[in-house]
């Protein structure tokens, strides 16, 4: 017997099967027929949701970015975390999402042919989670733990600098930590000195 389901509750179940698809055998290898299979509904449907399996692979990316914005919004709008540790926990959790591997998806992401979906879902990210950390910085710079002139544009350049060198060998956290006190004129030591 099939079961009926709210459009809205389809079509994130059809996302979240092609999510895992996605990771555990990467975009490439993983087809329109393979989704509608594991979610148990006819291939009309994927089309009645997705016109093609590109805007399926957008729509995980965008579920991806919204996981990113929940984890990272919860440490920055924290009141009970200063300044340093606000800084710390977002590096540590906003690129370990940007760096860690994540199987299969990452290899076809990273493919030059993606290099287009990639730059979208950069710029997403950083439109969709830069606001919080400006706020962040804003604060220090009040509180005088940071000296940056421009917080705002300061920031956005950070998050194009480190996700562009996303696969350098040298990009560490202690590296990243480094270049943020710099770049918000933090006093050395102040982010490095807990690694």
């Amino acid at each position: 017997m099939r079961i009926t389901k709210a459009p809205d509750e389809r079509k994130a179940e059809i996302i979240e099967v092609a999510k895992e698809l996605f990771l555990n055998k990467g975009i490439d290898k993983s087809s329109v027929n393979e989704i509608v299979r594991n979610v148990g509904v006819a291939q009309g449907l994927f089309y009645y949701y997705f016109k093609t399996k590109q805007e399926v692979v957008e729509a995980v990316i965008d579920d991806l970015i919204q996981d990113m914005i929940i984890d990272t919004k919860s440490i920055l709008q924290d009141p009970l975390i200063d300044f340093y540790e606000k800084i710390r926990k977002f590096i540590r959790t906003f690129f370990s999402l940007v760096l860690n591997d994540k199987g299969a998806f990452t290899t076809d992401f990273h493919l030059p042919k993606n290099k287009e979906l990639r730059q979208d879902a950069m710029n997403k990210a950083i439109k969709l989670i830069s606001p919080y950390m400006v706020d962040v910085v804003e604060n220090g710079v009040k509180e005088g733990k940071a000296k940056v002139k421009y917080p705002r544009s300061t920031v956005i350049m950070l998050f194009y600098g480190i996700c562009t060198m996303t696969h350098e060998e040298e990009l560490t956290e202690e590296v990243i930590l480094s270049m943020v006190e710099q770049s918000l004129g933090i006093k050395h030591g102040m982010l490095t000195s807990s690694i």
